[in-house]
């Protein structure tokens, strides 16, 4: 299903306002120096309506600087990338039902690796 221009620009509206649903939770694994990759459980089963679309949210928790992704309901992982070096992320996401309501993942910290020589 297409992710309208509404929804694109109401992520943060839809991350600050879902409520947690207990017991979904996100892994980080395959981390990098710029990139995490990010694993969740599908909701497809548990919401109403089914599973309208994915946002995936990297939180810096030294700056408060944000990268998401908007991703089908069909994905249960994605790489993100374009982060900072050596840096922690509080990591989420947000799976948003049938019918537009918008619930969350635990968050879970993860840190990009140390850059080399």
């Amino acid at each position: 299903m297409a992710v309208s221009r509404y929804e694109i620009f109401n992520y943060r509206l839809c991350h600050t306002t879902a409520s947690v649903l207990a017991g979904w939770n996100v892994t980080a694994v395959n981390k990098t120096t710029k990139s995490l990759s990010v694993r969740w459980a599908d909701l497809t089963n548990h919401l109403h309506g089914g599973v309208r679309h994915y946002i995936t949210i990297a939180r810096n928790t030294d700056n408060g600087a944000l990268s998401h992704q908007i991703l089908p309901s069909n994905t249960t992982h994605t790489q993100i990338t374009g982060l900072a070096v050596y840096t922690e992320y509080s990591i989420s996401v947000v799976g948003v039902s049938g019918v537009g309501l918008p619930f969350k993942s635990v968050q879970v910290l993860a840190m990009t690796d140390e850059g080399g020589e």
